[in-house]
């Protein structure tokens, strides 16, 4: 059986496509050291390769900071780290190609010190990190009590399929992260 990206709705005049899936859960922990860990399957590969598509935003339900942002950016998945008084971002494995059906993992760093990572793989291959962003103060609190996923600002919504998603207090590991997400 074929995957299909959209389901069928059935018209009588003109072919009409359905609106990707956002979801948001309340997210009551405060800022803080912390690691991110979001491995998914990517279901649109074309896409992905010219649209701006959120995958995971902690903190804010839109482009207010502070907030903790996974997204792709044409070319690359990117982290994005506000607190409030300046934003910075950083790219993470963007001489990787990124095809329908590959699974990815991000493992997004926050340190006590603000200066942010971002961790990728590719089909289970060697992670690669990112440069550390600036350090730069974490926030007191977030902009929103809030998760939300598979937007990025409450649009541009990504197209992948989930399977696992942990955030842990501190500085984790890759293998730490996947083996409370039971990966390994």
């Amino acid at each position: 059986m074929a995957q299909a990206h959209s389901s069928i709705i059935v018209t009588t005049v003109a072919v009409d496509t359905r609106t990707r899936d956002t979801l948001q859960f309340p997210f009551l922990a405060r800022p803080q050291s912390l690691t991110v860990y979001v491995r998914f399957v990517e279901l649109d590969a074309l896409t992905a390769n010219t649209a701006l598509r959120g995958i995971l935003q902690v903190g804010s339900v839109n482009s207010t900071n502070p907030r903790l942002t996974l997204y792709w950016q044409p070319s690359a998945y990117t982290l994005l780290f506000g607190n409030g008084i300046t934003a910075a971002s950083t790219v993470g494995n963007s001489s990787a190609a990124v095809n329908t059906g590959d699974t990815i993992e991000l493992r997004a760093i926050l340190p006590a010190t603000g200066a942010a990572q971002l961790g990728t793989t590719v089909n289970g291959g060697a992670e690669t990190v990112s440069s550390a962003m600036s350090a730069r103060l974490l926030p007191p609190a977030w902009t929103t009590n809030a998760i939300l996923f598979n937007a990025f600002d409450t649009t541009s919504q990504g197209h992948i399929a989930y399977r696992n998603v942990e955030i842990m207090a501190g500085v984790r590991t890759l293998q730490e992260m996947r083996r409370r997400a039971s990966v390994e």
